[in-house]
């Protein structure tokens, strides 16, 4: 649930009837005041109350546009990469408009598992839940090779690695050298696709028995071009970090990017997306999360909305006198 803290954050009381905003340049104060239900109107009293760059609403129609018209439109005012987010509600769209390569789209494919792994324990963007994802898809696909012949299927990972005499603090530690061992940098597919599997070969299992090499061959064959191309290239140009909304409420940034996806959740009991609400001016969580997002900005915010929105987010800025750019 989103805090009282952070709907008035911004700190003058929740008593006050003008919000008085320490962060926010006032187009960004604005584009809160917007999203707040009611009549109350944040104004900008910080060191960013003289920042007079408006919001801009950028319209995509594939999430990995997003990324390089925002360092585009950042560059204008002085601003990097480094002071950027990208924030949206589900993490996939963010990863996605971010360039980070999801390890969801590594499918049952066990060398790209870990080539992904590396680049994100690598990497900077990338936040502790993300890694601990990608050392997890590492460990299944080590712990399915040393289980090849054994009816696991039922079993928990950790009832799995009691039955083969795998500690599975040792095989988390495995999987994390492993990863960060094998570097896509100058390979192709089918180079690191033997590197894993030699790693594989030449490890030190104790008593568990060494995978075969035929199992190996199966369980770790090369991806797709297309699959290897996105995971070799993260992290050769210029990124910004992402996360959910709700994994930076109480933070700050210069410059905030919000994703608004193609496919904007329904709620269950209303049946109303966040734009419905913020067009009928009701009071939903799912509108608090856009203003949770909105007001981590300090001095500029980047409204990336998908074609088939962008009119409606439009309108809407319009009807509530926040001064934004269409790119």
């Amino acid at each position: 649930m989103i805090g009282l803290r952070d709907l008035l954050d911004v700190s003058v009381g929740a008593y006050s009837e003008y919000p008085v905003n320490w962060r926010s340049s006032p187009a960004i104060c604005a584009f809160n005041s917007g999203l707040r239900s009611g009549q109350l109107t944040e104004t900008a009293r910080g060191e960013h109350s003289v920042v007079q760059t408006p919001v801009h609403l950028v319209e995509f129609s594939a999430l990995d546009q997003i990324v390089p018209t925002a360092l585009d439109i950042a560059e204008q005012y002085k601003l990097t990469a480094d002071g950027f987010v990208v924030l949206s509600h589900a993490e996939a769209h963010g990863m996605k408009a971010a360039g980070v390569a999801s390890l969801e789209g590594a499918g049952s494919n066990s060398v790209l598992a870990i080539a992904n792994a590396g680049s994100t324990l690598r990497s900077r963007e990338t936040d502790p839940k993300a890694r601990r994802k990608a050392v997890e898809h590492v460990q299944r696909a080590v712990l399915k090779a040393l289980t090849v012949g054994r009816d696991t299927e039922h079993h928990s990972f950790d009832a799995v690695c009691e039955e083969i005499g795998i500690d599975p603090r040792w095989l988390e530690s495995f999987a994390v050298r492993m990863a960060l061992g094998l570097n896509t940098e100058g390979k192709t597919r089918l180079d690191f696709a033997a590197s894993a599997r030699d790693y594989l070969k030449t490890a030190d299992w104790g008593n568990v028995p060494t995978p075969a090499s035929n199992d190996l061959a199966n369980l770790f064959k090369a991806p797709t071009e297309g699959a290897w191309a996105s995971v070799a290239s993260f992290g050769n140009g210029p990124t910004i970090r992402y996360s959910t909304v709700h994994g930076v409420k109480g933070m700050e940034f210069p410059g905030v990017v919000l994703v608004l996806p193609d496919r904007l959740r329904v709620d269950r009991v209303t049946d109303r997306t966040v734009l419905d609400d913020w067009e009928g001016d009701h009071n939903t969580e799912a509108r608090r999360v856009l203003y949770v997002a909105g007001s981590r900005a300090q001095e500029l915010l980047v409204c990336a909305v998908h074609r088939k929105h962008a009119g409606r987010v439009a309108s809407l800025l319009d009807a509530t006198g926040v001064p934004y750019i269409k790119v």
